[in-house]
């Protein structure tokens, strides 16, 4: 299995995290802010720089006032048409 961080699964993930940042209005700074995380934490996070944890995933959605369950489940669908 190689690193997850080199993934196209983690590429669709940091898309979706720019999505919903986007859709909510905020810059990175302020999304990070909000997840009391530094500055550069959803710039690294958007640009596939650092892998996002499943937990971490959720406080992002709920951030940005997105349900989380439909997101993961729209990553999910993604992840399946990749095979």
């Amino acid at each position: 299995m190689r690193k997850t961080i080199y993934s196209k699964q983690n590429e669709l993930v940091a898309e979706a995290i720019k999505k919903m940042r986007e859709r909510a209005g905020v810059t990175s700074r302020e999304l990070s802010r909000r997840l009391g995380k530094g500055h550069s934490f959803i710039s690294n996070c958007e640009q596939g720089q650092r892998r996002v944890d499943l937990s971490e995933f959720y406080w992002i959605c709920d951030a940005c006032g997105e349900a989380a369950k439909d997101r993961a489940f729209e990553l999910m669908e993604s992840f399946s048409k990749l095979k």
